[in-house]
């Protein structure tokens, strides 16, 4: 539970979203040196640092791209798959004003 707390307050203080596997393993000897970890949980310490950091990124993008998602939405702004229908319409209503216009006469070819 201290060991928990701790790593929690340390990742908070290094910063998460920035926990390179050095820096995570920096805070597993610190842990070591203050004595709340044992040397040979090392390894796993900065494992399990290093996943949680991966983890909370995870975890940022996607909040980050759900929140552009709505904003976006709200605004009323086109996405690229509703521009690439507009496009596709688009082409199929010229073709049937082309063929509309043609003389009776006139064959496409």
């Amino acid at each position: 539970m201290l060991k928990e707390h701790l790593e929690r307050s340390m990742l908070l203080g290094i910063g998460l979203f920035a926990l390179t596997r050095e820096k995570a393993r920096a805070v597993a000897e610190e842990l070591v040196k203050q004595g709340h970890a044992a040397r040979d949980e090392v390894a796993q310490v900065t494992e399990d640092l290093v996943k949680r950091g991966e983890e909370e990124r995870g975890a940022l993008r996607k909040m980050v791209r759900e929140e552009i998602d709505a904003a976006l939405t709200e605004m009323h702004v086109a996405s690229s798959s509703n521009l690439e229908a507009l496009k596709a319409e688009l082409a199929a209503l010229k073709a049937q004003l082309a063929t509309a216009e043609k003389p009776e006469g006139e064959t496409t070819g």
